[in-house]
């Protein structure tokens, strides 16, 4: 992945004063605000490697993308409950 990219862009989108339903309140113009958050990740030895064959790679890959997720769901929660 190096050879191609420098770097990882990682954007959350949330909507939080259209809790229930975003999707159908975006399209028909009731969309209060949108958060975007972006945050630019080195590609580094965190996701370079042989995710298909190399097994403790892909496990270490996938409890680091875990770790990301858990990340943004602590943000979403942040930004839901304010």
């Amino acid at each position: 992945m190096r050879e191609q990219f420098d770097n990882i862009i990682d954007v959350t989108l949330a909507c939080p004063d259209n809790v229930e339903s975003p999707f159908k309140d975006m399209f028909v113009g009731r969309m209060q605000r949108i958060v975007v958050k972006v945050n630019v990740l080195s590609v580094d030895d965190q996701v370079l490697g042989d995710y298909f064959g190399d097994k403790q790679f892909k496990r270490q890959f996938q409890l680091w993308l875990g770790d990301l997720w858990n990340k943004k769901d602590k943000e979403l929660d942040k930004l839901y409950s304010e």
